[in-house]
């Protein structure tokens, strides 16, 4: 999607943080022809003021919710109560440094990389970009690019529309390169949703993880840190 130019340093744009948007995540190995790994595609809206998110899945056949203090997870089951089954826990506000509210944080040390791009519909889009020093194999080396569309009247916020973490692919990690890409362009909206429970739904106490790890927070529903970079 982005390849790495010469950079500028400039002052970073304020970036909007209460937003919902169609998210559709894509890895792509430049290969000839290239490779094309689709991932989740989801509806995401997240309110980083006051810490809380949900997520329905494109088909409709999961749906995530933490309102603050208590966590949701819903699957469509015509047998269930109101058409989904429901498991629920009270956690406590979560950490704003994981997923999902990091997905609009760019690094200290981000600079322009590139300006006026064309992104869908949008025009002006400005690329900015941060190198991720690793140690390859075990942990690659990342040129990690946001996607910042410009400035809109009554909005103060710009707009995050996509990332892309760029690395070299294979186990190895000297194969072609590859692109994790999340784009947000779609359906993007200035401000949080936050959604009503299903009528009728019956939720069940949700069993605690076997294993807790560290930065493990909200992961299984995202496309792997690994690939995408956040």
């Amino acid at each position: 999607m982005l390849a790495t130019i010469a950079t500028s340093v400039a002052a970073l744009p304020t970036i909007n943080n209460n937003w919902c948007a169609d998210v559709v995540e894509t890895l792509t190995i430049d290969t000839t022809p290239p490779t094309i790994v689709p991932g989740k595609n989801y509806t995401l809206c997240v309110d980083n003021d006051n810490v809380r998110w949900n997520q329905r899945a494109a088909d409709n056949s999961t749906w995530a919710i933490f309102n603050g203090t208590d966590f949701f997870k819903l699957a469509a089951d015509s047998t269930a109560p109101g058409g989904w089954s429901c498991q629920t826990k009270t956690s406590g506000p979560e950490n704003p440094s994981e997923m999902p509210y990091r997905m609009t944080t760019v690094d200290p040390g981000t600079a322009v990389n590139k300006t006026g791009l064309s992104i869908d519909s949008l025009k002006n889009v400005t690329d900015y970009w941060h190198f991720r020093q690793g140690q390859p194999p075990n942990i690659p080396n990342e040129n990690m690019h946001w996607l910042i569309a410009p400035s809109i009247p009554n909005e103060k916020k710009q707009a995050m529309i996509a990332t892309d973490c760029v690395q070299r692919s294979g186990m190895d990690r000297k194969g072609a390169l590859q692109h994790g890409v999340r784009d947000f362009s779609k359906n993007y909206k200035y401000a949080f949703s936050q959604p009503i429970l299903p009528a009728g739904i019956k939720c069940t106490p949700m069993a605690p993880p076997a294993v807790e790890t560290a930065g493990s927070q909200n992961e299984e529903f995202f496309g792997s840190r690994a690939v995408y970079g956040v």
